[in-house]
């Protein structure tokens, strides 16, 4: 069972561990991606602030410039392009906006009641974005605006719909092995 919600220290650590790359924390992933785009990082966290959100069990953040999704992480809220190199931004990192504390608490810990079943890979995160979720198209997703009780809705009320579409249709006075095997 995958049971946290993602975000760039992870996957600092995962790829540090599965490819060997020289930084095992979110500022040094930023400086080490600068360095291969030609745009030495220089550690100004400026500009218009990018909004957080958690697809498929990760936190992200979508480039305005070029619209590459990368990994946020609440500990160090800062956004740097692995894509274009924050081109539009003047190759400054921005600031990221994630919910307060308790609320980014709640909104992981409902997320994280929607069983899931990992996918094939090697890394847990990978494995937790290529998951299938047990209740067709609950997602562990979360999108600015959404309210623990949202989501919370959200999953009463897909689960309660999956349930009843998986009951089989029983003609009164038959139990389910007649209707099953007449």
């Amino acid at each position: 069972m995958i049971e946290k919600i993602y975000d760039a220290v992870d996957k600092a650590l995962e790829e540090h561990v599965l490819l060997g790359f020289p930084y095992t924390d979110q500022r040094g992933r930023i400086l080490y991606h600068s360095t291969k785009l030609g745009c030495q990082w220089t550690g100004n966290v400026q500009g218009d602030p990018v909004e957080a959100f958690i697809d498929y069990g990760r936190w992200l953040a979508k480039c305005d410039g070029c619209g590459n999704l990368e990994y946020v992480t609440p500990s160090d809220p800062i956004f740097f392009c692995h894509g274009c190199g924050n081109l539009t931004n003047n190759r400054a990192a921005r600031p990221v906006i994630f919910p307060e504390d308790e609320e980014r608490q709640a909104i992981e810990a409902a997320l994280l009641e929607r069983g899931v079943t990992p996918g094939l890979a090697i890394g847990p995160i990978d494995q937790m974005r290529f998951s299938a979720p047990d209740v067709p198209d609950l997602l562990r997703s979360w999108q600015p605006g959404e309210t623990k009780e949202v989501l919370q809705e959200q999953a009463t009320a897909m689960t309660a719909s999956f349930k009843a579409a998986q009951a089989p249709a029983l003609e009164p006075g038959k139990t389910v092995d007649e209707k099953v095997n007449p």
